[in-house]
């Protein structure tokens, strides 16, 4: 075989890649995380967005010197926490015992929001550091950034990541977006090296996919119709 042939063969031999593949220049500066990225592109996963919060919120629950379980918890449910100010006793008969007590309650609530104000602060720090130029570029140019880069609001960041990812930023969604959502759904399976836990959180991710853009997957008239015929009923 000439060197021609050979050269063919070898370039055929290659692995061929659909699409784009995706970016491994960036790495995020956290040890033991820097393979947690959000990137912005076409190979972004829901799943994988809920897989990578978690371990954010895993990380600063264990390095928050105050209030870290608390914030892993906002990270999570994407919530604020709330603080309910005590009531302040009123009246002739309030006791020197209860003003003290409103005393170290109110105290108490206080240093509690500043240390939400801080910890928010450096969620959204942190979160802002495993963001690749990619979805930098996309979060600058989305409704309502300006404001919480200004404030440093790492819950409305949470949001933010969470529209990306879930196609839900704002954009018109189109028939073919919907319907490839839905084929995305379809063809959700277990692979080879994914636990139950990660299958189901997947199809999970992608189920709320179809419900946040509007499509219905499953629930069409013609579905319908045949589930109420295997059951022996007239839909109709």
């Amino acid at each position: 075989m000439d060197k021609s042939g050979q050269l063919k063969m070898s370039e055929n031999a290659k692995p061929k890649y659909r699409g784009t593949r995706p970016s491994t220049a960036y790495k995020a500066p956290t040890e033991g995380l820097s393979h947690v990225v959000f990137e912005y592109g076409e190979r972004m996963k829901p799943g994988s967005f809920k897989a990578m919060m978690e371990s954010m919120a895993e990380h600063m629950a264990a390095t928050l010197k105050h209030g870290g379980p608390e914030a892993s918890r906002a990270i999570k449910k994407a919530e604020v926490p709330e603080y309910k100010e005590p009531d302040e006793p009123t009246g002739d008969k309030v006791t020197r015992k209860e003003n003290l007590r409103f005393d170290a309650e109110w105290k108490e609530w206080w240093e509690t929001k500043k240390t939400w104000k801080e910890n928010s602060g450096k969620i959204f720090e942190k979160l802002s550091s495993h963001c690749a130029p990619t979805m930098k570029t996309k979060l600058r140019g989305m409704e309502g950034w300006t404001e919480i880069e200004e404030n440093q609001d790492g819950i409305k960041l949470v949001k933010l990541l969470h529209r990306v990812y879930f196609n839900t930023d704002g954009s018109k969604q189109s028939m073919r977006e919907m319907v490839l959502a839905d084929k995305k759904l379809y063809l959700c399976f277990q692979k080879k090296d994914w636990s139950l836990d990660e299958y189901t959180r997947e199809f999970q991710a992608r189920h709320e996919v179809c419900d946040e853009i509007g499509s219905s997957p499953g629930q069409c008239l013609q579905s319908a119709r045949l589930a109420a015929s295997a059951d022996g009923v007239d839909y109709d």
